[in-house]
C-alpha cells in the first residue's frame, strides 16, 4: 500500500515539473491532442484517466472510479507445541495483509517409552512428543550385571569335566573349572573255559560300562568217565561215558542180555501134597515151578504107617 503511495506522488511530482517547463515556453496556437492514460482503481484508492495533449502538455482527469474493496484469503497456520497459530489474510488485488485469529501454543504431548537396563546397558526413558516427534531421554538406571547359574558337567572316562556360566538375564556363558578327564576304572570278570567253549577274561569299567575281552583260553574238551552196566539175563549190558566237569554223557559198548541160567530142584510128591520142580535162575534168582506130579494119596498112608506106627508123618523121614 506504501509502495503504490510513493509511485503515485513521484508521478505527480515530475507531472508538475514538465507543466511548469512547458509554461513557461510561448506556444502557438494550436488543438490538442490529449492522450489518455488510465490509473485503474486499487483497494485503497479510486481509479482516473489522466489526458494529456502531447502537444503543449495540458493535462486533467477524468473517469472517475471508486476504490474496490479488498479480496483477502485466509492462510490458517497451526499452532505448534512450540509456537501459537493464526491466520494470515492477503487481499488477492494488492497483496495487502494482516494477522488475526491468533491462539496459543499447544504444549508437548510426551509419551514415555521405558527401555529397560540389561546386563551390560542402562535403561532410561525416552520421551516423545506424540505432536511434533521432539525427544529427550531421562530417568536413567545403571546396567544390571551378569547373574550367571553355574552348572556342573562333571568329568567322564574319556572327556574331561567343566562347569558351564550361564547368565539368567541375557543367556550369556563361558566355561571354566575344567577337569581332565578319569580314565577307566577296568573290573576283571573271568568266564572260565568249558568242555566246549574258550574262556576269556571280561574287562568292565565301573564308571561308565565300557568293555572289552582279553585272556581267552581254549576249551578243556571233556573228561569222560566209564561206569560199566553189566548185562543182567534179560537186558544187555553197556558202558556209560560220563564227564566229570561238565555232565555231557553217552552210551557206548554194549552187550546182549545173559539169558537165565536155570538150576533145577525136584520137590517129590507126598502122599498129601503135589511133587513139582523149581527152576531158579543161578544169576537174578527168578524162578518158576514145572514138571508137576500128583500127590501118592491114602494107600501110600496106610503102607507108612506100617513101617513107622503112629509116629507123627514129619518124622518119617
Amino acid at each position: 500500500m506504501k509502495k503504490i503511495f510513493t509511485t503515485l506522488l513521484m508521478f505527480t511530482m515530475v507531472f508538475a515539473a514538465l507543466s511548469l517547463a512547458f509554461a513557461s515556453i510561448p506556444l502557438q496556437a494550436h488543438e490538442h491532442n490529449f492522450v489518455a492514460v488510465v490509473t485503474p482503481p486499487t483497494c485503497n484508492s479510486g481509479g482516473y484517466t489522466t489526458y494529456t495533449c502531447s502537444i503543449c502538455g495540458e493535462w486533467y482527469y477524468d473517469d472517475e472510479f471508486t476504490a474496490t474493496e479488498h479480496n483477502y484469503v485466509a492462510v490458517v497456520t497451526p499452532p505448534t507445541c512450540n509456537s501459537g497459530g493464526y491466520t494470515t489474510y492477503t487481499c488477492s488485488i494488492c497483496g495487502d495483509w494482516y494477522y488475526d485469529d491468533e491462539v496459543s501454543a499447544l504444549g508437548h504431548d510426551f509419551v514415555a517409552v521405558v527401555t529397560p537396563p540389561t546386563c551390560t546397558s542402562g535403561g532410561y526413558t525416552t520421551y516423545t512428543c506424540s505432536i511434533c516427534g521432539e525427544w529427550y531421554y531421562d530417568d536413567e538406571v545403571s546396567a544390571l550385571g551378569h547373574d550367571y547359574i553355574a552348572v556342573v558337567t562333571p568329568p567322564t572316562c574319556t572327556s574331561g569335566g567343566y562347569t558351564t556360566y550361564t547368565c539368567s538375564r541375557c543367556g550369556e556363558w563361558y566355561f571354566d573349572d575344567e577337569f581332565t578327564a578319569l580314565g577307566h576304572d577296568f573290573v576283571a570278570v573271568v568266564t572260565p573255559p568249558t568242555c566246549t567253549s574258550g574262556g576269556y577274561t571280561t574287562y568292565t569299567c565301573s564308571r561308565c560300562g565300557e568293555w572289552y575281552y582279553d585272556d581267552e583260553f581254549t576249551a578243556l574238551g571233556h573228561d569222560f568217565v566209564a561206569v560199566v552196566t553189566p548185562p543182567t539175563c534179560t537186558s544187555g549190558g553197556y558202558t556209560t561215558y560220563t564227564c566229570s566237569r561238565c555232565g555231557e554223557w553217552y552210551f557206548d559198548d554194549e552187550f546182549t542180555a545173559l539169558g537165565h541160567d536155570y538150576v533145577a530142584v525136584v520137590t517129590p510128591p507126598t502122599c498129601t501134597s503135589e511133587g513139582y520142580t523149581t527152576y531158579t535162575c543161578s544169576r537174578c534168582g527168578e524162578w518158576y515151578y514145572d514138571d508137576e506130579f500128583a500127590a501118592l494119596g491114602y494107600a501110600c498112608e496106610n503102607v507108612l504107617k506100617m513101617f513107622f506106627g503112629d509116629l507123627p508123618w514129619f518124622s518119617w523121614f
